[in-house]
């Protein structure tokens, strides 16, 4: 079993997540953090990645930023997070590097 699910399993509908920019429900369960990870992860598979593909994520600190990171985690994937503020080339010459087989941004 995979830690997101235990932790729906251990703590259910207690708040897992925070969203203060969401103006229905301020905060994500974490069943809902659980059932938005999967949804998140077999959106991944459906796009063609597999566990131990890498994904570069180029974002704000962000509720949808976490729950892609749950998604990863929940794909066995690899979230490699670089900071959005850093300067352009900088961000261009790590995912040479880096070599993901997706970059996700804003």
């Amino acid at each position: 079993m995979d830690i997101i699910s235990r932790a729906a399993q251990l703590f259910g509908n207690a708040a897992a997540l925070r969203i203060a920019e969401h103006n229905l429900s301020p905060t994500l369960s974490f069943i809902e953090c659980d059932k938005q990870a999967q949804c998140i992860a077999n959106t991944l598979y459906r796009s063609g990645l597999r566990a131990g593909d890498t994904v570069a994520i180029v974002s704000p600190n962000t509720a949808e930023a976490v729950l892609l990171l749950l998604g990863l985690l929940k794909a066995g994937m690899i979230a490699a997070p670089l900071n959005y503020r850093f300067p352009e080339h900088l961000i261009s010459s790590t995912l040479e590097k880096l070599r993901p087989s997706l970059i996700l941004t804003t």
